[in-house]
């Protein structure tokens, strides 16, 4: 009866803000309806806006306990279940982030772990060469490219990641966005082979650095991604600015790494890149997929993990859909974790006004309650592995 009387109350807080839905909707919402043809979860221990905040990591202003009070009400309440980290504001070049030193960055951590009623993620791009948000700080090695490293052999790309482990463990950092295992097929793609992201241009030169990589965040606590699925290495268009159409040059020999390391899936996520492949699906980009994600990522390569997205505030999903379309087709394509970096733009109410889009989309019956249960328990799972090796 309490978890009844949470949800109703939490529902009519949600559904009357002044973000997201048109007034009409709200309007048309009783306090007697708000809960109608929402099915009670099976998960009895948890709230359904407690599981949907699980499915939720975001970005957020603020490198101190005095200046965080946002994303921290956020984390007290349960809306974010996980959170990522910038060293530099998108928005605001003269201003500073997340991240100024070691010391600093593990006091905000902790302030917000001591928030979380469940233990957040704290991820970051920490790849090495031109991608890591902990760069040139003292006590945190700065780590080489994938390409400079593939180079030196795989013995340096243990070596590398295993002293980058501890110092992110020792920070309160649990997920690093690495390894990068897109296949080295265009050398002058502007997101990957350019920028020097990729191990090789086959599986038999990617696989052993990706293995060193997970094994040495492993080895720390720290759970890894695999990215970009199904295969960011023939692109020609950075998805940052634009959505890369791969449908020509992509060859599902960039779906063997994934399968390689699919026996990792109880440790790590599954990063999913903005592409269009229309030979996967005709319609929508990798990230918002069925067929790529339960179809072909899930169903036929097996991995049973956790599937995040990329940056969904990209302009390769932004330029083309509305939040409540991108929230609600991501769900239902099999995304466990949406991730908004909240730094391409800044929207503070961000966190509820994903929670309520879903909340809705549930009570129309465009979402089902058992596919937001799958993601809470895939999360869960992950999170309780990572504390156990902590």
């Amino acid at each position: 009866m309490r978890t009844f009387i949470y949800i109703t109350v939490l529902l009519l807080t949600l559904f009357h803000s002044s973000y997201g839905f048109s007034n009409d909707i709200i309007r048309s919402i009783t306090p007697e309806e708000s809960l109608k043809n929402i099915e009670e979860p099976s998960q009895k221990q948890e709230s359904l806006p407690t599981m949907i905040g699980q499915m939720i990591m975001v970005g957020f202003n603020g490198y101190n306990p005095k200046n965080v009070e946002d994303i921290a009400q956020d984390i007290e309440e349960g809306r974010v279940g996980g959170i990522i980290l910038f060293s530099k504001d998108f928005t605001n070049s003269g201003a500073i982030r997340n991240i100024i030193d070691k010391q600093q960055t593990t006091t905000l951590i902790q302030y917000l772990q001591s928030k979380a009623r469940v233990p957040l993620f704290v991820g970051v791009d920490q790849e090495g060469g031109r991608v890591q948000r902990f760069r040139n700080i003292s006590g945190i090695p700065n780590t080489l490219s994938a390409a400079q490293l593939a180079q030196l052999g795989v013995s340096a790309t243990q070596q590398q990641m295993n002293d980058l482990g501890l110092a992110l463990q020792e920070m309160g950092v649990n997920l690093n966005f690495a390894p990068v295992i897109d296949l080295n097929i265009n050398p002058f793609s502007p997101i990957i082979g350019n920028v020097e992201r990729s191990y090789g241009k086959t599986t038999k030169e990617v696989l052993p650095h990706a293995i060193s990589v997970i094994n040495a965040l492993v080895s720390h606590s720290i759970v890894f991604t695999l990215k970009h699925f199904p295969g960011h290495g023939s692109a020609t268009v950075d998805s940052h600015y634009g959505l890369p159409d791969i449908s020509a040059t992509w060859t599902r020999q960039e779906l063997e790494p994934y399968k390689e390391l699919v026996q990792y899936s109880d440790n790590g996520m599954v990063l999913i890149g903005h592409l269009i492949n229309k030979r996967i699906d005709p319609d929508y980009p990798s990230s918002l997929s069925y067929a790529t994600i339960t179809t072909l990522l899930r169903d036929e390569i097996g991995w049973t993990g956790v599937v995040i997205t990329d940056d969904l505030q990209m302009q390769a999903i932004t330029k083309h859909y509305d939040l409540q379309d991108v929230v609600i087709q991501a769900v239902n394509a099999g995304v466990d974790i949406l991730l908004f970096g909240n730094n391409i733009e800044y929207d503070r109410d961000l966190p509820i006004r994903i929670q309520k889009i879903l909340i809705n989309a549930i009570r129309r019956g465009r979402v089902s309650i058992k596919r937001i249960e799958e993601s809470y328990q895939r999360i869960m799972k992950l999170k309780e592995t990572m504390l156990k090796h902590s």
